[in-house]
């Protein structure tokens, strides 16, 4: 079985947000990720899981994804779609997955996410 999944890279003038997600979750760096749902589209999904872990409304999402991953958890194949993504308003309110939350430079970003598709999101949502 195929897992459809969005990551959003979400800027707010020159920084990026970033989410340590609970400890049950592995207590990592990251940015906002989720799963598509049955009969959604991708940018319903990133408009969705944005609003459901940080409580933001985009300003603006790129149309067209940026980098794609693709990996294999379980039986499963992962095909994760990046999205470059602007907010109008920084002040976030956290879901339950996430404890913490940072407005960090692109340099800090690369150094603060904890998995390398995150990395590699990061550095394809702003070379576009």
């Amino acid at each position: 079985m195929t897992q459809i999944k969005v990551n959003a890279v979400i800027r707010n003038g020159d920084k990026i947000l970033v989410v340590k997600r609970n400890k049950e979750d592995g207590g990592f760096w990251q940015t906002i990720t989720g799963t598509v749902a049955e009969g959604e589209n991708l940018l319903d999904t990133v408009k969705r899981e944005v609003i459901e872990e940080t409580g933001l409304e985009l300003a603006e999402i790129k149309e067209k994804p940026v980098y794609y991953f693709t990996w294999e958890k379980g039986n499963d194949d992962v095909v994760e779609v990046v999205y470059s993504c602007k907010a109008e308003k920084n002040n976030v309110i956290l879901s339950p997955e996430h404890t913490e939350y940072k407005w960090v430079s692109f340099e800090e970003s690369l150094n603060i996410v904890g998995k390398e598709n995150n990395k590699q999101a990061i550095l394809n949502a702003f070379s576009k």
